[in-house]
């Protein structure tokens, strides 16, 4: 919190489950958060696909708008926004690896066009950022290995460093 961007979510940045998403080959859209009773979303870029180790990573253009119960799962990660409003990645365990110790059930997280990663209240406040705006370009990727960075070609703007 007091984290305070000049940039804020537009609402036409706003999209449904699965939009702007794309993996280096192929798409896999935003998963729902799952109840207690079913198991952690597989750990694959595509139903019936297992990538290798050394799989490419999985690309997210923006603008991406990651709302409270949904996530997206590639590899050894899984970057969510927690009901609660917490921004997390989890590994395969479905271990907390990194958290913005953001909450609020109304935040949303967006990865905006000039490369910035944020959590937002309704108001357009932000609750963390990545302090990575003025990049335009810039990919928010998830390694196979459970790492999840803000990148400009190839240079590192920001991770997690929860690569394992």
């Amino acid at each position: 919190m007091g984290d305070h961007s000049s940039a804020s979510p537009q609402a036409s940045a706003l999209s449904g489950p699965g939009a702007s998403a794309t993996p280096v080959e192929a798409s896999t859209p935003i998963h729902a958060a799952p109840s207690a009773s079913q198991t952690r979303p597989g750990s694959t870029a595509a139903p019936g696909s297992t990538p290798a180790p050394t799989a490419k990573p999985y690309v997210i253009q923006a603008t991406r708008v990651i709302r409270p119960g949904q996530s997206v799962p590639y590899g050894r990660a899984t970057l969510a926004m927690t009901p609660s409003g917490d921004l997390v990645v989890t590994d395969e365990r479905n271990v907390t690896r990194w958290s913005a110790h953001t909450a609020g059930s109304d935040l949303q997280t967006v990865f905006q066009d000039d490369g910035l990663l944020a959590v937002y209240d309704p108001h357009g406040d932000v609750h963390w950022s990545s302090h990575t705006n003025g990049h335009p370009g810039a990919v928010l990727v998830i390694t196979y290995d459970g790492n999840v960075q803000i990148r400009l070609e190839d240079t590192v703007l920001w991770q997690t460093g929860t690569g394992h």
